[in-house]
């Protein structure tokens, strides 16, 4: 037989050296990390255990590296960053890491797993960007508002979100109060909704006109989304003018109603967007409101009386002209 054989059961031709037993091992070196490094000229194929990462090496002929299973868990890391592209020295199992986040950059950056904020309190922001670690994936969870958001744009100072949930659908709907399907109040109406022709491409819109001298009132009957979460709502105007210049006061309060409810109750509080006519003719859009709170104490799949004004004989509102209601639309958080 060739070779060193111990109590063999079997001979195995290829090997130099052989030991059978069911009760006991092959025992290597073990020492530390420190004392490895001391080895001079290793060579390829060298066994050791490190007692210092319990586990067993082998030497490749360039470095070091773990044998096996086993784990290396850094308890106060966030990253574990490979800037070069070589093969990590050990197998590296991250647990219990405070981010849950791993970062790995190599020069062909086709090792890379994206920055995450689990647990926000806001909204990302445009300085959540390159040098914060994120890049165009990332994802941001806003845990206080049950918001999520994926990064498209990492730019540094200039990064930008764009807000998802449940596959990737908006968590906000739409409902859009027409020129044409509105009506003047009968107390302080505006102008009956009219179409004009804007003669050159023959378009048509309807609108409402407001006087610029008196508040008026125009009014819409509204079954709100089973999916609305009965919650505030939002609002923005399109709208225009003939002529004229300055700032228009746009406002817009509601009521909803439960079965057997009373018809002739109280609006609830209004509120209010101020915008500016940049040029006759054209399509202006307003700020979208702050938060509205409808009266009646709503519920999903009610229905709604909204009431729009221009505020005209307010100090704010200086445009010369009567202005022209196009649309609004009133924005409401689904459940």
């Amino acid at each position: 037989m060739a070779g060193l054989k111990v109590a063999i059961t079997s001979d195995a031709p290829s090997a130099i050296i052989q030991a059978d037993s069911t009760s006991q091992g092959v025992l290597v070196p073990r020492m530390t990390t420190t004392q490895r490094d001391a080895i001079a000229s290793p060579a390829t194929g060298l066994l050791i255990f490190n007692t210092t990462t319990a586990r067993h090496e082998e030497y490749t002929g360039a470095s070091w590296v773990a044998i096996g299973g086993g784990s290396f868990a850094p308890t106060n890391a966030t990253y574990i960053t490979q800037t070069a592209n070589a093969t990590l020295t050990a197998e590296q199992t991250l647990s219990s890491l405070s981010t849950g986040d791993v970062q790995v950059t190599t020069t062909t950056g086709v090792l890379t797993s994206l920055k995450a904020n689990r647990a926000a309190a806001v909204a990302p922001a445009v300085t959540d960007d390159v040098n914060s670690g994120y890049a165009i994936g990332s994802r941001w969870i806003d845990t206080t508002n049950d918001k999520e958001y994926v990064c498209t744009d990492a730019t540094a100072g200039a990064a930008l979100w764009k807000e998802t949930t449940v596959g990737g659908l908006a968590t906000t709907g739409e409902v859009f109060l027409t020129a044409a399907g509105g009506w003047p109040s009968t107390t302080s109406g505006c102008a009956v909704n009219v179409k004009n022709e804007y003669g050159t491409n023959d378009i048509d819109l309807y609108s409402l006109d407001f006087d610029q001298s008196t508040e008026e009132y125009a009014q819409w009957t509204v079954w709100m989304p089973a999916d609305w979460n009965a919650g505030t709502v939002t609002f923005q105007v399109a709208w225009s003018a003939a002529s004229g210049a300055g700032d228009v006061i746009w406002g817009l309060q509601g009521r909803a109603y439960a079965n057997d409810d009373a018809i002739d109750q109280a609006w609830g509080a209004a509120q209010e967007v101020t915008d500016t006519l940049l040029a006759t003719g054209d399509v202006h859009y307003s700020p979208t409101s702050s938060a509205l709170t409808l009266a009646g104490g709503p519920a999903a799949g009610e229905m709604v009386q909204f009431r729009l004004y221009r505020k005209a004989a307010a100090a704010g509102d200086t445009l010369t002209a009567d202005a022209r209601f196009l649309g609004a639309k009133v924005y409401y958080t689904k459940s």
